[in-house]
């Protein structure tokens, strides 16, 4: 019995030291601490593996910075081993596997990443990369197909489709798929150059030279377009065509103010909004001091770039993520409300005026646009969980179709959970 609590008393000693080397961010200590602890079922041991998880993650990012790619490798899948649930993590160690051509490793940690992260189409067309580069085409086909299944007709998908067709010599399927991401979004340019670039190797120089130029216009200071613009006008000549060529002046959208500047830019690629706004999904603590001076500067770059392109249902969206984030609620509808006039079915755009509803109680128009959203390809199963959580107990029966595709989706989403153990109360 005294050795027993002697051993206890020993393992509590050796979690309090642990915890202490993180806490003071001597990692290393702390994992020699802490690891060997970990392998229980006891509290004591589950705390020690959080702490063991965070250890290995600082080390692994600390070594990625410094380009220590094997010790990065090593830590980053120490941490995931210990916590699986960090897909930044499973993003950073398939970047190193991608990048040292281990695109097999690649392949299946993306795999686990996008069972958390399902609704960003760049992981999605990483994996298909990976599976593509491994030489798995047949499977890199059909994640591009499942995540099409998924997420609906997104630019980037359809543009990767096209980049597998070409890459096999299957021109006329390339420029459809290249069409198909055009079409998706008209702002795309790179989906416009490779619509032109396709249809000069089918010899239709016409469509090759209007598809480049609309290219040019989106990145007015591409050297590169502007000489496969000047290639294929040529052609075009040389076939007896008669072309004009309409060169943007690109010293003329670099003239102006900073703010002018990122406006015209927006308009031509909005999703470069994407990487500078949080994600209007995941969003839950209100803006910083820093953040809110960000967003007021956006506001006014957007509303900008709405003058430049009016039509531009993603430019809506992201006027009303800013306008909410920044506690403006009702421009934030209108300005989502917009966005659906131009797109009806815009799954961002329902979501997003769905969520704002919801938190000012209006909950029959905040099922409705949910409910829009998910027919019209928001399958996910965050959106799923809010509709069940509206809907409750005034249908019960909906309610939990709801909550169950939800955790069907996502099997460990306790918030889903929850729901349904309130609904069976």
């Amino acid at each position: 019995m005294a050795g027993t609590s002697k051993r206890s008393t020993g393992r509590v000693d050796q979690y309090r030291r642990g915890v202490t080397a993180c806490l003071e961010k001597r990692y290393a200590q702390a994992v020699a601490d802490l690891e060997a602890l970990a392998g229980s079922t006891d509290p004591l041991a589950r705390t020690a593996r959080r702490y063991v998880a965070l250890a290995h993650r600082q080390l692994g990012l600390a070594a990625l910075k410094e380009n220590r790619l094997d010790q990065a490798e090593y830590h980053l899948r120490a941490s995931l081993r210990a916590a699986a649930n960090q897909p930044d993590l499973g993003a950073s160690l398939a970047a190193i596997y991608a990048n040292s051509g281990r695109y097999g490793s690649c392949s299946q940690v993306l795999e686990r990443v996008i069972e958390t992260q399902g609704d960003r189409v760049e992981l999605w067309r990483k994996l298909a990369q990976s599976q593509w580069r491994a030489g798995r085409r047949a499977q890199a086909y059909l994640t591009i197909s499942s995540a099409m299944r998924k997420l609906g007709p997104e630019a980037q998908l359809h543009l990767q489709l096209g980049l597998f067709h070409s890459a096999e010599d299957h021109l006329a399927e390339a420029k459809a798929c290249f069409a198909r991401a055009a079409e998706a979004d008209s702002t795309n340019a790179e989906a416009h150059q490779y619509l032109g670039l396709t249809a000069a190797a089918m010899k239709d120089v016409p469509a090759a030279v209007r598809s480049l130029q609309r290219a040019l216009e989106l990145r007015p200071g591409d050297l590169r377009l502007a000489y496969q613009l000047t290639l294929a006008a040529r052609a075009a000549g040389q076939a007896g065509l008669k072309v004009v060529l309409n060169i943007p002046d690109a010293a003329a959208n670099t003239v102006g103010s900073e703010s002018r500047q990122l406006a015209s830019y927006i308009a031509a690629e909005p999703e470069f909004l994407e990487a500078v706004l949080p994600n209007p999904r995941r969003v839950s603590l209100p803006p910083d001091e820093e953040e809110t001076r960000l967003l007021g500067l956006l506001v006014n770059v957007i509303h900008m770039a709405l003058q430049e392109r009016p039509d531009y249902a993603d430019l809506h969206f992201y006027h009303a993520h800013v306008l909410d984030r920044l506690g403006r609620t009702d421009e934030a509808v209108d300005a989502a409300r917009e966005a659906l006039a131009i797109n009806p079915r815009f799954t961002k755009a329902l979501v997003a005026l769905g969520q704002i509803y919801a938190r000012r109680d209006r909950r029959a128009e905040a099922v409705d646009c949910l409910q829009r959203a998910i027919a019209a390809g928001a399958d996910w199963p965050d959106v799923h969980c809010l509709a069940g959580e509206l809907i409750g107990t005034d249908s019960p029966t909906d309610a939990r179709k709801h909550l169950s595709r939800a955790l069907q989706l996502k099997s460990n989403y306790q918030r889903a959970v929850d729901a349904m153990a309130r609904l069976a109360a």
